[in-house]
């Protein structure tokens, strides 16, 4: 995993992956993985559908507040401790704003899987293309541009690299 001032990030992806919950990390924190040096305000998840009252029991046992349990079946959960925040996306199939359609089993199956050197540490970030077509779900912010521009860079220099020049 790139370098991250998040512990609470870590400890997130730690139990996820301990309690076997299928996950993207998405957002800000997932454009560092690919490089990115700008920072983020809160941590993104997109979580199976099938695994959200676990996802958001865990965050709850890791000191995280959030909604009363009879509202843990949204599609979008915000959990807050101390200054970190969460978002838990947990719908099985999202449209962006230019029609797109993402699927959490298909996205999840094309993750990278970033790894720390030691192999101890894991993380499942959509591929590039996946992770675009995510940043496009809402009108833009200025982040979400400048995100955009370095994801679809990182995409072309992906691309340079697998498709030799002629």
């Amino acid at each position: 995993m790139m370098e991250t001032e998040a512990p609470h990030l870590i400890r997130i992806i730690q139990a996820f992956n301990l309690r076997k919950i299928p996950y993207l990390l998405i957002g800000g924190e997932a454009v560092v993985q690919y490089g990115s040096i700008l920072p983020t305000k809160d941590h993104d998840f997109w979580i199976d559908p099938d695994h959200r009252k676990e996802a958001t029991s865990l965050l709850r046992e890791l000191g995280y507040e959030g909604p009363p349990e009879s509202e843990w079946d949204k599609p979008l959960l915000r959990l807050f401790a101390d200054w970190s925040v969460v978002d838990l996306l947990s719908a099985r199939n999202i449209r962006n704003l230019e029609g797109t359609s993402l699927a959490f089993d298909e996205c999840l199956a094309r993750a990278k899987k970033f790894t720390d050197p030691d192999g101890s540490f894991y993380v499942y970030v959509p591929c590039l293309s996946d992770l675009i077509a995510l940043k496009k779900m809402r009108p833009p912010t200025p982040k979400d541009l400048e995100d955009l521009r370095y994801l679809e860079e990182a995409q072309k220099r992906e691309q340079e690299r697998i498709i030799p020049p002629v």
